[in-house]
């Protein structure tokens, strides 16, 4: 089963680091020895997603401040979690989760995913995550800044 989700990508233009949205394209082995997988009502949580592809998503506001989101053919080397900063996904690799709750709930630890692509870039255009990603990217780099300077 394949798997879609949105991460932080990371871009560095000649070691001028940015970020950006990725779209993080996931297969869920069902063959996998010990798959829990549980299914709402438009995303999915499992212990287990093989890595596919990061493509960067370009995000901006047009004229009448919609939200304008294209999927680019750009790929990125790795992209991190919205919400863990240190679980971070690359292509080729098996990501699991810290843990795993055993319960039928969304809101618990595991890998998030939707099986619609198009659901996977709606929720970019959610104002909550569009904040989320402002604070963590001026975070983040704030914190690389300060490493750098020591």
């Amino acid at each position: 089963m394949k798997g879609y989700k949105i991460g932080l990508g990371e871009i560095d233009n000649n070691g001028d680091l940015s970020f950006c949205y990725a779209l993080i394209e996931l297969e869920i082995p069902e063959d996998y020895p010990g798959l829990k997988c549980y299914s709402f009502e438009s995303s999915n949580r499992s212990n287990v997603a093989r890595v596919l592809k990061i493509n960067k998503v370009d995000y901006t506001m047009g004229c009448l401040l919609e939200p304008i989101v294209k999927v680019t053919q750009e790929y990125l080397d790795s992209a991190y979690s919205l919400f863990d900063p240190n679980f971070c996904y690359r292509p080729g690799e098996i990501v699991y989760p810290d843990c795993f709750e055993e319960q039928p709930f969304m809101c618990v630890n595991g890998i998030h995913f939707f099986t619609d692509r198009e659901q996977a870039i709606q929720y970019v255009m959610n104002d909550w995550v569009v904040g989320r990603l402002t604070n963590r990217a001026l975070e983040k780099e704030v914190l690389r800044l300060m490493a750098v300077e020591r």
